[in-house]
């Protein structure tokens, strides 16, 4: 059990103090510092940009938990790997989306939109990992925080994850890419598909007489 733990660092206690962390200090912030940058307003009305970007963080290093080990041990298993890492993957995105959760109502701010805005970067967390890796899977969740966080680049009836009214709509979207964020993780795994075509390409000069 031990092995099994430390490979997704969940025994990790560094690690899982630097998430807890992590998640306390968004909400202590959105507490603390909301009424003081805008005393007039009801926080649990409203979004800042400092609570979305600062959804990136905790749900990037949450996103340790997808990793499966050594590339060598995962590819040459005997064990079919689909549904572990349907329950990794879901498992990872339901903690993500109950986290947020908990810590908007526990600090009184909109639990709605800040919930869907957590589901849908860690379903974008997990597409990046099944494409790109774990080291590099958190890039397409902070992609799109800071694109929508730029001011003035989205117009705010697009800007869904700002916006409290469309938490039901940012959540169905968060539906859609989870679907396509699972079947992707199931196919490629931690490893990402583009490190896996590296290795692949890599194995093929090395196995080719002529090259």
């Amino acid at each position: 059990m031990r092995p099994f733990l430390a490979v997704r660092r969940l025994d990790d206690g560094w690690w899982l103090g630097a998430m807890g962390l992590s998640w306390l200090a968004l909400a202590l912030f959105s507490w603390a510092a909301l009424p003081l940058m805008f005393p007039f307003e009801d926080p649990r009305t409203f979004v800042s940009s400092g609570t979305v970007v600062g959804l990136v963080l905790p749900l990037a290093l949450m996103s340790a938990v997808l990793v499966e080990g050594p590339p060598a041990l995962v590819a040459t298993s005997s064990r079919r790997l689909g549904a572990s890492r349907t329950a990794w993957s879901c498992g990872y995105v339901l903690v993500a989306g109950a986290l947020a959760s908990l810590g908007a109502a526990s600090f009184g701010l909109p639990v709605g939109i800040l919930a869907a805005d957590a589901l849908l970067v860690a379903t974008l967390n997990v597409t990046g990992v099944a494409l790109l890796g774990t080291t590099r899977g958190w890039i397409p969740g902070a992609a799109v925080v800071l694109l929508v966080s730029v001011p003035g680049l989205v117009p705010w009836s697009s800007n869904w994850l700002y916006r409290v009214d469309r938490a039901t709509g940012v959540l169905a979207v968060s539906a859609l890419v989870g679907v396509v964020a699972v079947a992707l993780f199931v196919r490629f795994g931690a490893l990402g598909a583009c490190q896996r075509a590296g290795r692949l390409g890599t194995a093929a000069q090395q196995n080719d007489p002529v090259g």
